[in-house]
C-alpha cells in the first residue's frame, strides 16, 4: 500500500506580492514568464519544445519505478484540450527555448478549482528559483484572469516541487492510499 499526499491551497489568500521582484529579476536575466496562449498568439509552436523539455524532467523525477516517456507521436495524442488549456499552462523561456514549464489542469463542473498536472525545470536552468517563480505567477494569473480559487496537487517527500509547493503555503489535505495485490 502507497500513501499519496494531497495537498490544497487557497489561492483566494495566496499573497504574489514577495515573488514579484523574482519575476522581474527573470526578465532581467533574459527570461521570460509566458502563457501558452501568449506563445501560441506571437506565432510560436509550442509542441516540440514541450515535449523535449518534459522528456528532460520526467527523467529525473524521484519515483519508485523509472518513468518512461511515450514517442512524440503518441505525446501529440495525448495533448486533451481539456487538460493542455493554453490560458492555463505556463513556462519560462530563454529566448525560444522552454526552459521551465507549469500546467494547471481543470477540473469538470468545478471551475473555481484546478489540479497542477506537471511542472519542472530543464537541468541547465535549475536552482535558479524558476519553478517557485513561475508556480508563483501561474496561481496569480490563474486567480486572476480564471477566476482560480483553489489549487490542488500530490507531492510525495523527497520531491523538489514538494518544497516549493510548501514554501506558497501549500497544505496537507488528505491521503489517497493506492492499493496493490500481491501476485
Amino acid at each position: 500500500m502507497d500513501r499519496s499526499p494531497h495537498l490544497l491551497l487557497e489561492v483566494s489568500g495566496f499573497d504574489a506580492s514577495p515573488y514579484e521582484s523574482s519575476w522581474s529579476a527573470l526578465e532581467d536575466g533574459g527570461l521570460r514568464l509566458v502563457t501558452f496562449a501568449e506563445l501560441e498568439a506571437e506565432g510560436y509552436d509550442w509542441h516540440r519544445p514541450l515535449y523535449d523539455a518534459t522528456t528532460e524532467m520526467v527523467e529525473d523525477i524521484p519515483t519508485a519505478e523509472p518513468m518512461q516517456m511515450e514517442s512524440y507521436e503518441d505525446h501529440l495524442k495525448g495533448l486533451d484540450p481539456w487538460n493542455y488549456h493554453p490560458p492555463l499552462m505556463f513556462g519560462v523561456m530563454d529566448g525560444d527555448r522552454l526552459v521551465a514549464y507549469s500546467r494547471l489542469e481543470r477540473i469538470r463542473n468545478e471551475p473555481s478549482r484546478v489540479w497542477t498536472a506537471f511542472g519542472g525545470t530543464v537541468r541547465s536552468h535549475r536552482r535558479r528559483g524558476l519553478m517557485l517563480a513561475l508556480k508563483a505567477w501561474s496561481m496569480a494569473k490563474a486567480r486572476e484572469e480564471h477566476g482560480v480559487r483553489f489549487i490542488a496537487t500530490d507531492n510525495v517527500e523527497g520531491n523538489p516541487m514538494r518544497l516549493i509547493n510548501d514554501r506558497l503555503g501549500f497544505a496537507h489535505w488528505f491521503d489517497a492510499l493506492k492499493l496493490t495485490k500481491p501476485v
